[in-house]
């Protein structure tokens, strides 16, 4: 039976392969999923400072929290690094967009100091809060260390480059995946003897594997720059699904 099987499979392929031959000068849809990128300059670079402050009450901590926000914020303004602020409309729907459209500060926490060895020391409050800042190069950004930290802050290692116009660089994107899309249909154009490549459909839905890898190439072309080293560029990723209608 088996034999009998693969016989019946070899004798078939001829046949089929003869159809599509045959058929070859008919136009063949075609659909196809390319990606493209652009890489520019960033516009400014994003870093996080964490702000505490303590009191012998929660309101005293936040109290003392306020005010040292204030003067932290009024001292990096003085090096041209300013309070991150919130765009409600960003203007794109990407990932990079929005996390470029947040800004900031978290909501206070407060929590009780942790006493140590000493039975005579008086209760206090910590409150802490998050704070994003906007830098407009990354050097700016490194240099306020010293100034977050003597106003009890610490800052977070990463410094995020970001753009001010996402849209205009995700059209970019869009467009180079456009480019490798007719090659790869005129690729496949050429195994069949057809030279036509038109557009009949373009579409920017993804299935749910095809988000995610989408949503993950966002995060590590912010987070994670290709030579793992420092860079002053952002590089925005698009999708497309391009069908085409291939003929002579």
């Amino acid at each position: 039976m088996i034999r009998l099987a693969i016989a019946c499979v070899m004798l078939s392929v001829p046949g089929a392969v003869m159809a599509q031959s045959n058929g070859a000068s008919d136009p063949v849809m075609v659909e196809i999923v390319a990606s493209g990128e652009v890489t520019v300059p960033a516009q400014r670079f994003r870093m996080s400072v964490t702000l505490t402050a303590k009191g012998p009450s929660e309101e005293a901590a936040k109290a003392a929290l306020a005010a040292s926000r204030a003067k932290l914020v009024q001292s990096l303004d003085g090096q041209n690094v300013h309070e991150a602020q919130a765009d409600p409309s960003p203007g794109g729907t990407s990932f990079m967009s929005l996390f470029a459209s947040l800004g900031g500060r978290s909501k206070p926490t407060v929590s009780m100091d942790s006493f140590g060895d000493d039975p005579d020391a008086k209760p206090q409050s910590i409150a802490s809060e998050t704070i994003q800042f906007d830098a407009p190069t990354r050097a700016a950004a490194g240099n306020v260390r010293q100034t977050v930290e003597a106003a009890g802050g610490t800052t977070a290692e990463e410094v995020v480059g970001l753009l001010d116009d996402y849209p205009a660089a995700s059209r970019r994107a869009k467009a180079d995946a456009l480019v490798k899309a007719r090659v790869q249909a005129l690729a496949y154009g050429e195994a069949l003897g057809l030279r036509q490549a038109n557009i009949t459909r373009i579409s920017e839905k993804q299935d749910i594997m095809g988000g995610t890898l989408g949503f993950l190439s966002q995060i590590v072309g912010m987070f994670a720059p290709k030579s793992g080293a420092e860079t002053n560029d952002v590089t925005v990723r698009e999708s497309l699904t391009v069908e085409f209608k291939l003929s002579r």
